[in-house]
């Protein structure tokens, strides 16, 4: 992927393994190459931190950009352009030998806040001085031969160059105080560490040192910790005894905490002031560049059902045929996870939707401990199925959901100490749970299987005999029972009697179904006659004609009935009468007690 992002390089390079030497005679030269791809004219300048001011020379080179007189303050590059410039490094005077690390940073006017940074490693080398020795006279005289007077005078310069030297060392000046080495104890910190960002330093002359203080800034100037003074004029304060060590007037101090903690960059400044201001001179000194990177936001990488259709609980294959899917248990659908950076966790919130999209509950797993915030915990709900490494994964984690119905899952993680900040939630594909299906198990008239049709001789006022119409059902949660014209819906197992029309047909319909589908059906209709001589022939004939229909359509019902068991009773149609004026004992409809 092409960037237009600019960059930069220093030449000669140089590494902690193979730093630069300098000497300070002569001092170093770089060369910094700086490239613009991006489709903007960019003007650049370079800052370098941790080093002497005194020391330090940056030379741009004169473009037509430029003004015509003075020095160019930056290096003007068109799009797609580079160009070089010098950096120029000389040790000062009082620097000493040793390895320093100067951080450069490369600013750019189209982008300012980019952070283009690189480190240079010195080793700078000794300064040897040239001490002139006094020369021996030519003519010396000889030992025992010097004159009283000679030795008299000799005496007298000796015992004024001794009080001349005890003057001096009674009024010479105090030593002005140093900042030999002021560094920050790491370059990179994430906040997942939960600790501060920490500097070092050394200082020479501690005596004469009246107090310390340590700011810190981030790239725009702006003051972010402190500034946290230290009185060091009469001893080493109580802030700084855990982290300081006093060797003569050399003080070391290491891991000393300032007050960042938050993701960003910064530098850091350690003021020294003088206890004589007159005389000696406050010094200053800047840090590297210290970035602390944030914690990464958790995110989900997978959420999937371990099962995408189930069955209801209680379902057979003999009972949902070649396409079955396995039934759902009481711990219901169970779902399976991954997440990233869940150092960053505070909780985890499952969520469950209706296929409409309305909320119908939900489970919030807290991996925090409240006597531990610190601590990243798995809780008692996820212990059995989950392992906590670089990322959380979870297996067959159950969510409770048994009942029927279509189903869409959240996993929403709630990042640590960033309420309002939770990523977009992963959500599953539908989960389906389809219902068991229905069956009659049984249809009965007076306790015997139950023939479509009936047709029962009832004399001129006689009663009509009583009958019972019982059922039972097979099914699941969804299973619904109508008997139809009436009562309407029924339980899946009861008994109603069954109300004979003396004078015409009377019809009962039961209708079964899971919600799926269309229903299953068992009906019978009763049909009543007058058995006397003359009105028998016409309803016999009638009844016939009813039985062959009934059959027919029985016939055709058996056939495309999926649902009915093979064991189920057959059901024959009525006999037909040989006479058409009565019917004999062996053709009669069975008797209903």
């Amino acid at each position: 992927m092409q960037t237009t992002a600019p960059n930069f390089a220093l030449e000669p390079s140089s590494s902690p393994d193979q730093p630069l030497s300098i000497r300070p005679e002569e001092g170093l030269t770089l060369e910094v190459a700086v490239t613009n791809p991006s489709s903007r004219v960019d003007h650049f300048r370079l800052i370098c931190t941790n080093w002497p001011e005194e020391g330090l020379s940056v030379i741009y080179p004169k473009t037509a950009r430029s003004p015509q007189l003075g020095v160019a303050d930056c290096l003007t590059l068109e799009p797609g352009a580079q160009g070089t410039f010098l950096l120029s490094l000389v040790p000062p005077l009082n620097l000493r030998a040793g390895r320093y690390v100067p951080t450069v940073r490369l600013i750019s006017a189209n982008n300012p806040d980019l952070a283009l940074v690189e480190r240079i490693y010195l080793e700078v080398q000794p300064r040897y001085g040239l001490y002139a020795e006094s020369a021996a006279p030519d003519s010396a005289p000889a030992a025992g031969k010097r004159p009283g007077w000679a030795l008299l005078l000799g005496l007298l310069a000796g015992l004024g160059l001794l009080g001349g030297l005890l003057a001096w060392l009674l009024l010479r000046p105090a030593a002005d105080p140093q900042i030999v080495e002021f560094y920050p104890e790491r370059s990179d910190y994430a906040v997942a560490d939960q600790a501060v960002a920490e500097v070092g330093w050394q200082l020479a002359h501690a005596d004469q040192i009246a107090a310390l203080k340590l700011t810190g800034y981030d790239p725009r100037g702006k003051i972010v910790s402190g500034p946290i003074t230290y009185d060091l004029s009469h001893a080493l304060p109580p802030a700084l005894q855990p982290f300081c060590s006093q060797v003569a007037r050399v003080l070391n101090c290491r891991n000393v905490p300032t007050e960042v903690r938050q993701p960003g960059e910064y530098v850091f400044e350690l003021v020294l002031l003088p206890r004589s201001p007159l005389t000696q001179e406050a010094q200053s000194r800047t840090s590297s560049l210290v970035s602390i990177q944030g914690t990464p936001l958790p995110t989900v990488a997978e959420l999937v059902p371990d099962q995408v259709i189930y069955s209801e609980q209680g379902a057979t294959p003999g009972s949902s045929g070649a396409n079955f899917a396995p039934p759902v248990t009481e711990r219901g659908v169970s779902l399976s996870w991954e997440v990233m950076a869940p150092a960053g966790l505070q909780d985890l919130l499952l969520v469950v939707r209706q296929e409409d999209g309305t909320v119908l509950g939900g489970r919030r797993y807290s991996l925090r401990s409240p006597s531990d915030p610190a601590a990243l915990t798995l809780p008692d709900g996820l212990e059995p199925f989950c392992q906590l490494a670089a990322t959380l994964v979870c297996q067959n984690v159950p969510t409770g959901i048994a009942e029927v119905g279509r189903y869409t899952f959240e996993l929403t993680p709630v990042p640590l100490g960033q309420p309002g900040a939770a990523p977009t939630p992963a959500r599953t594909e539908v989960v389906q749970i389809e219902p068991r299906s229905v069956r009659i198990a049984a249809f009965r008239i007076n306790g015997r299987e139950a023939q479509p049709r009936y047709v029962i001789p009832v004399e001129p006022g006689q009663s009509v005999p009583g009958l019972t119409l019982s059922w039972e059902i097979e099914g699941g949660e969804t299973a619904r029972a109508v008997l139809l014209p009436s009562p309407g819906t029924v339980p899946l197992q009861g008994s109603v009697p069954l109300p004979i029309n003396p004078a015409g047909e009377t019809t009962l319909a039961l209708q079964v179904s899971n919600g799926t589908g269309e229903p299953i059906t068992r009906s019978v209709t009763i049909a009543t006659y007058d058995p006397t001589p003359g009105a028998g022939a016409a309803a016999a004939a009638a009844a016939q004609a009813a039985q062959a229909a009934a059959a027919a359509a029985q016939a055709a019902q058996a056939q495309g009935r999926q649902a009915q068991p093979p064991n189920s009773p057959s059901t024959a149609p009525t006999p037909t009468p040989t006479e058409a004026d009565r019917l004999s004992p062996v053709e009669a409809p069975p008797r209903l007690d």
